[in-house]
């Protein structure tokens, strides 16, 4: 039932660690693996690959090679891929080195793009303040 062989490195075919719907988790969590979260997690997300189902709702900071959204993620994320599926709701800052937003998906927040280096990724830029308002335009007297 249990192997005792060699263990396998992230990116290997593994079982995904699953939060269950109807589960609740209030902490951190951290695996070279693939987490799916079908219940709630109030806390910190490090894996390899992450899956949030149309059930899940994370509120945090996420931290994967892959995010994939079908629920709910309030919080930030950087990651090299990010997919927001249609049914994907997200209130944060996403720093990505690719994302495929579908049509339906909601997001509230920044994109900020990330530039591959050799060694790991690093962000192109720095989340911008508001954009400037334009000046308002005073309407003519009419005579």
């Amino acid at each position: 039932m249990f192997s005792k062989g060699t263990p396998l490195k992230a990116g290997q075919d593994s079982v995904p660690s699953i939060i269950s719907h109807g589960t609740q988790i209030v902490g951190d969590i951290s695996t070279d693996g693939e987490v799916q979260i079908d219940g709630k997690v109030e806390g910190n997300i490090r894996c390899h690959t992450l899956i949030v189902a149309e059930t899940g709702e994370v509120t945090g900071k996420v931290s994967c090679e892959s995010v994939t959204i079908h629920g709910t993620l309030t919080g930030t994320v950087q990651s090299k891929s990010v997919t927001l599926s249609t049914s994907a709701r997200m209130v944060g800052d996403l720093t990505h080195e690719t994302i495929t937003i579908e049509p339906g998906a909601r997001m509230k927040g920044q994109c900020i793009p990330l530039e591959s280096k050799k060694d790991g990724v690093v962000a192109l830029s720095t989340p911008r303040a508001s954009l400037p308002t334009t000046p308002k335009v005073k309407e003519a007297a009419l005579g």
